[in-house]
């Protein structure tokens, strides 16, 4: 049977239809909830789908927390989730990432970050030998234009697992439909709520140890236009900058001297972007290596 806890906060949160669903559920089961399953528990549309995968996100971060354990009123727990204010605000204000807020969504969703997950990113890689080549994925959340064009999330993230599920929509010949899932594996695999700090200590932080033990590290993003590649790359090059100077200031690399270039390639042109944005030319050289001629 679901615990009372987890009834009291879907009433609270205006998800009281779905009790006699659920009732009948684990509280694991119903913590186990993908959005490709909402339909079994009698929600189907997408606002109602959004308030309940809060639910879940919430109550299962608060169950890592010590806040969890606690007394507490049921209109706390909904206060703190921001379930009051759906749209975001309110309870939010003090409690922003220290990064701006993605251009696609206005709702501070990365403070309801569970801390176990900024763990469990980083599970099973060692900082002081980390891969040699690490592929992660990040869902971005579905857009305020999207929601209003009555669009579906169709993708499921497994954080634990490293691996995505998109979830389609087919068609047999007797016209019923049935949803077909396909399961995408990666190196780590990062959902919409997860913040753009949690982003980079378990990405780009780990190589920058690397730099100070004579090795290379590269990073880039790849994703068609608005899937959040901007709004992800650009806190990351301010945070990797601050790791490496702290690594500077340490007594056993004063002997270590920094240079920093900078170039944009914009389609088959290639700037200097310290430079006054000169234009640089990428030449192979006699050792059959890559140069960009004229770089500052």
């Amino acid at each position: 049977m679901v615990s009372s806890v987890i009834t009291r906060c879907l009433e609270e949160s205006g998800l009281s239809k779905i009790v006699p669903y659920v009732s009948y559920y684990s509280d694991e089961a119903f913590l186990g909830l993908m959005m490709s399953d909402y339909n079994r528990v009698g929600i189907q549309d997408i606002e109602e789908k959004q308030k309940l995968f809060r639910v879940i996100k919430q109550i299962s971060s608060n169950k890592t927390s010590e806040a969890y354990n606690k007394p507490q009123s049921h209109s706390e727990v909904q206060k703190q989730a921001g379930f009051l204010d759906f749209e975001g605000g309110g309870p939010f204000n003090n409690m922003l990432p220290p990064f701006p807020l993605s251009p696609i969504s206005n709702r501070p969703r990365s403070a309801l970050t569970p801390p176990s997950q900024s763990r469990s990113l980083n599970a099973g890689i060692n900082s002081e030998d980390p891969p040699k080549i690490r592929v992660v994925v990040r869902k971005r959340p579905i857009s305020r234009k999207e929601r209003e064009r009555g669009d579906e999330d169709v993708i499921d993230v497994s954080i634990q697992g490293s691996f995505v599920v998109v979830n389609e929509t087919k068609v047999k010949v007797d016209l019923t439909k049935y949803l077909e899932k396909h399961q995408f594996n990666f190196d780590t695999a990062i959902d919409e709520v997860v913040d753009n700090d949690t982003v980079y200590r378990s990405t780009v932080q780990p190589l920058v140890s690397t730099l100070f033990r004579n090795g290379m590290a590269s990073c880039f993003a790849y994703g068609q236009t608005g899937s959040g590649k901007t709004y992800t790359m650009s806190p990351l090059p301010t945070r990797a900058a601050a790791d490496i100077f702290g690594y500077l200031s340490r007594p056993e690399h004063s002997d270590i001297a920094l240079h920093v270039s900078c170039f944009e390639i914009y389609g088959n042109k290639i700037f200097d972007l310290l430079n006054q944005r000169n234009k640089l030319n990428i030449l192979e050289d006699a050792k059959k290596k890559v140069v960009v001629v004229g770089l500052k």
